[in-house]
């Protein structure tokens, strides 16, 4: 912690910094859940930077399924998709860093589960509708397929440390994903 700054002071500064750049370290930031110097409406003005920092993620996330959809071929969509668990655990251990209140921390869990599940849902649907997006040159049964295979709920079943796929330009690190948080993991 920096020295002098208070604990809000520091998360703040720090969700700046991870809803530019969701590689940035959370490990080391220190517990809000038992800071008896912040007050309510430090805590309220917290939740602001939290939920702008998940604003500026999802809009990065976004662009990266964008992305992942203008795949030149189907080993590539699969590869890219595959990929997108990878950065949406970021938010995942965003949610459950041990330094958050557990009230606070059980809402932004089952806000990004929510958020999801109805994203895999969305992309299952827009797969199904796809026709020549990209350079893919697939089959709409084939590009659904790759939805499917690779889903993104798949990381909130998931105990196993898990590399992304090779070849994407994503972080080449292992990520502990659900249930614990790893703040080795950046």
């Amino acid at each position: 912690m920096m020295s002098g700054a208070t604990s809000y002071e520091v998360w703040a500064r720090r969700l700046r910094q991870w809803a530019k750049d969701p590689d940035t370290p959370l490990a080391d930031l220190p517990s809000m859940a038992n800071d008896s110097y912040i007050t309510k409406d430090s805590m309220d003005r917290l939740v602001d930077h939290i939920l702008k920092a998940i604003n500026s993620f999802m809009d990065l996330f976004s662009k990266k399924v964008d992305e992942a959809f203008d795949a030149p071929d189907l080993h590539e969509l699969a590869q890219r998709y595959h990929n997108l668990q990878y950065f949406y655990a970021k938010r995942l251990m965003l949610s459950r860093h041990p330094g958050l209140s557990a009230e606070l921390s059980r809402a932004m869990v089952e806000g990004a589960e929510t958020d999801l599940r109805s994203i895999q849902k969305q992309l299952e649907e827009a797969a199904s509708k796809q026709s020549g997006r990209g350079s893919i040159g697939a089959g709409v049964s084939d590009v659904v397929m790759v939805v499917r295979n690779n889903s993104l709920l798949q990381i909130l079943n998931s105990t196993a440390s898990l590399t992304p796929t090779q070849g994407t330009g994503c972080v080449k690190q292992q990520v502990s994903l659900i249930p614990t948080y790893d703040p080795n993991a950046n």
